[in-house]
């Protein structure tokens, strides 16, 4: 993207409000060889107009990533029949996105859970476990204070990163998956992708968890990027999977406190980005008088 005067990157703070940003930015590019005052003004307006309006914790509640397009949402909404059933009631993905995990042991032929030879399937209990996860990943209605844009190879928009989950979540799937094998340290950036399927790189060696991952915590964080966070439990944090039917849902009391943060953090900074705005409307003023 166009990277223009810092007031107006300072504004383009969340992806959905990326559309706005590209425009403004656009406009603020092609009216930079002669900024008439009324260009001026109407950016100005712009701005401010813009700059109202993004403090809510709204922004980063009932938000969902945008993965494959065929499965992704764009706000959470009950999804009969869905695989996974943590999520059936209120779920950001579609039925069948965790397809052929189960059978295949791979998700929509991107990433392969037995790249390396040693084994045909994971054990039962890992299985479980990366299922759960996956799901997740894919169809939590309670990530949004935690997008980001993806940065990694793989055919999808947005990540997470940094969601605190649980240790006793991150314990129970280390410890289920203690024979499995990998040839890398980093799921997202430690493979060769070059075929859209993830292979080990020639010359890498196939070991079994333990060997890469030494702990649980090094296990949760690292392989897929640091997209999750390992706190205590007496912290807030995350579930993978958890009872929807008895309307307890652990993960959306810790999701609001981290909008409620975030909301907090953007009011200062829009604060700030309105004073640096009105000096920016006097030096127009004078530049056009």
């Amino acid at each position: 993207m166009y990277s223009g005067h810092p007031l107006m990157n300072s504004l383009c703070l969340k992806r959905d409000e990326a559309v706005t940003c590209q425009y403004l930015l656009s406009r603020e590019r092609d009216d930079s060889s002669d900024l008439s005052k009324s260009n001026g003004f109407r950016l100005l307006g712009q701005l401010l107009v813009h700059a109202h309006g993004v403090v809510s914790t709204d922004n980063y509640l009932n938000k969902c990533m945008l993965l494959l397009p065929e499965y992704s949402k764009d706000t959470p909404s009950p999804e009969p029949g869905l695989e996974c059933s943590t999520f059936v009631g209120n779920s950001c993905c579609k039925k069948g996105v965790t397809l052929p995990f189960m059978t295949e042991y791979n998700w929509q032929n991107i990433t392969d859970y037995l790249h390396c030879p040693q084994k045909v399937a994971l054990e039962p209990q890992c299985q479980k476990q990366f299922f759960e996860e996956l799901c997740f990943f894919l169809c939590s209605p309670d990530i949004g204070p935690w997008i980001e844009l993806a940065t990694h190879d793989e055919p999808v928009t947005d990540r997470f990163k940094d969601i605190p989950i649980c240790a006793s979540v991150c314990d129970q799937w280390y410890n289920a998956c203690q024979d499995e094998y990998t040839c890398t340290d980093n799921w997202y950036i430690g493979f060769n992708n070059t075929s859209g399927m993830n292979k080990c790189h020639e010359g890498t060696q196939c070991l079994k968890y333990p060997e890469y991952f030494p702990t649980s915590k090094s296990f949760c964080e690292n392989i897929w990027d640091k997209s999750f966070k390992v706190v205590p439990d007496d912290e807030p944090c995350m579930h993978f999977s958890y009872d929807a039917t008895s309307g307890n849902n652990p993960n959306r009391a810790v999701a609001e406190a981290r909008a409620k943060e975030l909301s907090t953090s953007s009011s200062l900074r829009i604060y700030i980005s309105q004073i640096l705005i009105v000096g920016l409307a006097i030096l127009v003023y004078k530049v056009n008088t």
